[in-house]
């Protein structure tokens, strides 16, 4: 983390943006039996269990107190042992992030400020110039040049299925 300028106050800042967002289960399924997890709310845990089991391609909310707004609550569920990924449950395990989480939860103007110092800081990490890197178009997790390999070969494909 310090390697790339970022500091501790960063990385539980940048955590905050969990407060929006979906996640599939089988990234969260480490939390569920028939592993044992006691940092996660039991009933928490129950309701997700069942949610996957029933539909194991469902996705669950990040916030589950105001998933649709990007503030503070993220903090308040990590507080209540509901959050989603064990690595943002883990801001409450250490000392140094554990006071800085429960600031937040307190202080919304602080996560605010810290989030927006943060994010500037990461913007400015390993900024590609020139001919270096490039803005993905469609997908975010592919490049350019795959996407138009992908779109060819679902066209000759479905040429293919016509013929």
């Amino acid at each position: 983390m310090s390697d790339r300028s970022l500091d501790t106050a960063d990385l539980v800042a940048l955590s905050g943006a969990h407060t929006v967002g979906r996640a599939h289960c089988a990234s969260f399924s480490d939390r569920l039996p028939p592993n044992v997890d006691d940092t996660i709310d039991p009933a928490f845990r129950e309701k997700l269990t069942a949610k996957c089991a029933k539909d194991p391609n469902a996705t669950q909310v990040l916030d589950v107190r105001t998933p649709n707004a990007f503030d503070n609550k993220y903090y308040f569920d990590l507080i209540a042992k509901q959050g989603l990924f064990k690595s943002d449950q883990g801001l409450m395990d250490h000392p140094a992030t554990k006071r800085m989480a429960t600031r937040f939860s307190l202080n919304q103007a602080a996560f605010f400020d810290q989030f927006a110092r943060s994010m500037v800081k990461m913007s400015q990490m390993d900024v590609f110039t020139g001919n270096n890197g490039e803005i993905r178009r469609l997908n975010c997790a592919l490049r350019n040049n795959a996407l138009v390999v992908l779109h060819t070969a679902q066209q000759d494909q479905g040429l293919a299925a016509d013929a």
